[in-house]
């Protein structure tokens, strides 16, 4: 096979090997980052090929720095499902858990596959409809456009098989159906931004609130900016879908992840101007105005006829206090 045969020559191999060894002056330790390149070097044994004086050591991935042990976690159940298939880069095999690795779930008869683009997740998913397929979307910004774009695909091709993120993952990683189906959120808003920004030059904050959801990531803004935050919770926009989950989960809506969507903090009386604009793009439709920031209670948010919104998990907040205001606070979040 064309660029593949090439790199398994063995005569070109020693050749190589004879010229690093020849221009060697010193000793060299050389971290390769990418997971996929350890597993190369592992595989063919180049580590030992090596001359002496190259040592490699074996980076974790910049992905894999910002995975959180509970996520982690939270894969290997998925994994350990006989009846999914689950998708991952090979930077993640060897990253332990609180109990194993996908390594060793594969070793023990897991599906576990290494894959090399999302798009080998899609026609996995297509060549196996009748079972799930879940990636593991680790990473930040660098790696969140591909994800988009995968269920951008997924849903122009019509794969309903193949899951990324949030509660779409979590429904599946319980083994739990619903009478309809949840999809995955994620969505590019590169484009909603732009637009958002050439109706306004008063957007104080654009924040993605990905981990932890809604209420976490207002939580984060509340403090950091020594400001209050009231939402109006009828204007917050829950699918019905996921309400029902939630409801079933025993899992406040607020506190799911969301994946292409966002919150904007708007100044003045540019709140409805921009908020017009955002639904008149494809991915800011269902966009509301769902609160507004305040001066008194100072680093809390709190919700109309609902218990205050913390960081604490819902069985230790503490009631807040009712208020009567309008919601100046756009977002996009559709999905919650």
């Amino acid at each position: 096979m064309k660029y593949l045969d090439e790199y398994r020559d063995e005569r070109l191999a020693n050749k190589l090997v004879q010229e690093i060894e020849r221009c060697l002056t010193r000793a060299w330790t050389i971290m390769e980052v990418c997971g996929g390149q350890t597993h190369s070097i592992v595989k063919h044994g180049i580590d030992y090929l090596l001359p002496k004086g190259v040592e490699l050591v074996h980076g974790p991935g910049c992905p894999v720095c910002v995975t959180s042990l509970e996520m982690i976690d939270k894969a290997h159940a998925i994994a350990s499902h006989p009846e999914g298939i689950f998708c991952s880069f090979g930077d993640m095999l060897r990253v332990p858990g609180s109990r194993t690795d996908l390594f060793r779930l594969k070793s023990q008869g897991a599906d576990v596959r290494i894959v090399y683009s999302l798009l080998d997740c899609l026609r996995i998913a297509q060549s196996d409809p009748e079972r799930q397929v879940v990636f593991f979307a680790i990473g930040f910004e660098t790696t969140a456009p591909a994800n988009a774009m995968t269920v951008h695909q997924a849903r122009r091709l019509g794969i309903h098989n193949l899951s990324l993120h949030g509660l779409a993952v979590l429904s599946k990683r319980e083994s739990l159906e619903f009478e309809t189906e949840i999809l995955s959120d994620t969505a590019p808003l590169n484009a909603l931004v732009q637009v958002m920004l050439e109706a306004s030059s008063n957007i104080h904050c654009l924040r993605d609130p990905t981990r932890g959801g809604l209420a976490t990531t207002l939580n984060e803004i509340a403090r950091r900016s020594h400001v209050g935050i009231v939402l109006d919770e009828k204007r917050i926009p829950i699918r019905e879908d996921v309400k029902g989950a939630c409801e079933i989960l025993g899992i406040d809506p607020l506190y799911v992840a969301n994946e292409g969507e966002l919150i904007a903090i708007v100044g003045g009386n540019d709140g409805k101007k921009v908020l017009e604009r955002m639904r008149g793009h494809q991915y800011g439709q269902e966009a509301q105005i769902i609160g507004e920031v305040v001066r008194d209670h100072p680093r809390m948010v709190e919700v109309i006829k609902r218990s205050a919104v913390s960081d604490l998990p819902a069985a230790h907040r503490n009631p807040g206090r009712r208020h009567r205001r309008h919601a100046l606070c756009p977002t996009a979040n559709r999905g919650i």
